[in-house]
């Protein structure tokens, strides 16, 4: 038996769909992408099934957001030889209750108010011992935070619950003060941050919220990859109805076995030493709300050469009903959300007195 029936073999008893295309015609389907696309699959052109984002992209091989027959799939595509495949993995639908991230706040809110008792008592004392037990405090409570946060924002996008609040706001703004923050949090490390974009302003409707947050999650999952001497760049570009966003790094990549599954909820293989590092929720809800905004989420990595994510939205969404003035309603007052987001690679001595009031 030679590769390419090896291939197949393998391919026929997989439980997900898959395609395989070749001159832009589908000449492959296996029996679960027969019954999800249907008998007449194989013969069809290409571009009657998958979304034009999909097959535009040329890397060899990558993993990418879909909306497949009204449904939210991860779609990793591999090319051997003349012929690309294309695996579709549908969501889980496993909801968390919502009684148990209330709890998990209740006890944290506790937390907060002991972490702000000692700050409170840090210019009082003459311990110097003080001022490292509170950043060590808030540390830790800005990582629970963050998990509890990511277990709601997974359960949201499961039920479909994710509040969505567009309004017109100035892209390059927000990108440009995220990445100088962020940059100067982690200065310490070596890595340098930059930010591209041959215009400005570049207004659109988002949410500036949810945006800051999938950019915090990209940028916090390169700064994990990445070491002294390693650069992030973030850029920006607006392309007919549609904005660019990408976040390209020269690190250490993502090995093709994890790739796979780096849209799945609860599939990666988290030690317990990272989970103080995040729960590997970051990328699902990163893919959530590129959808909510009418985009994608495309990711490509080689294990030493780096990862390169790149963010489609729709540059056409209408104003939220609460948001109706010509000004932008997107407007970062603390440094909160980053220090959420970015609790899996800071230090406890980021969390001071300076950046927590």
């Amino acid at each position: 038996m030679n590769m390419r029936e090896q291939l197949k073999e393998i391919m026929d008893i997989n439980r997900d769909p898959i395609l395989g295309v070749k001159s832009k015609t589908v000449i492959y389907a296996n029996s679960s992408a027969l019954a999800f696309f249907g008998q007449e699959t194989i013969g069809t052109p290409s571009e009657e099934i998958l979304p034009e984002h999909i097959l535009s992209e040329k890397g060899e091989s990558f993993l990418a957001s879909a909306v497949i027959n009204g449904q939210s799939m991860s779609v990793q595509s591999i090319k051997k030889g003349d012929t690309r495949y294309y695996v579709f993995i549908a969501q889980e639908k496993a909801l968390i209750p919502p009684l148990i991230t209330a709890a998990l706040r209740s006890s944290l809110l506790n937390l907060r108010m002991a972490a702000d008792q000692v700050l409170g008592r840090i210019d009082l004392s003459s311990d110097p011992k003080l001022e490292t037990y509170s950043s060590m405090f808030y540390h830790n409570y800005f990582s629970l935070l963050r998990l509890i946060s990511h277990l709601e924002a997974v359960s949201d996008t499961m039920g479909n619950n994710m509040v969505f609040s567009p309004a017109m706001t100035d892209v390059t703004e927000l990108c440009s003060e995220l990445v100088a923050t962020v940059s100067q949090l982690v200065e310490d490390r070596g890595v340098k941050i930059s930010f591209e974009c041959k215009e400005s302003p570049v207004l659109a409707v988002v949410d500036g919220g949810k945006l800051e947050r999938l950019l915090l999650n990209l940028l916090s999952n390169s700064l994990k990859h990445t070491k002294k001497g390693d650069k992030i760049c973030m850029s920006l570009k607006r392309l007919k109805n549609q904005l660019i966003l990408s976040v390209d790094d020269n690190g250490t990549g993502i090995p093709p076995e994890i790739l796979s599954t780096v849209f799945e909820r609860y599939k990666q293989n988290v030690s317990l030493t990272d989970l103080a590092r995040g729960a590997g929720l970051g990328l699902c809800i990163s893919k959530a709300i590129a959808e909510l905004h009418g985009g994608t989420l495309i990711i490509e990595s080689r294990e030493g050469q780096g990862t390169s994510v790149r963010v489609t939205l729709d540059a056409n969404i209408k104003p939220s009903a609460r948001f109706r003035s010509a000004e932008t309603s997107y407007n970062r007052t603390n440094m909160s959300n980053i220090l959420v987001e970015l609790s899996g690679i800071l230090g406890h001595e980021v969390y001071n007195k300076n950046n927590i009031q």
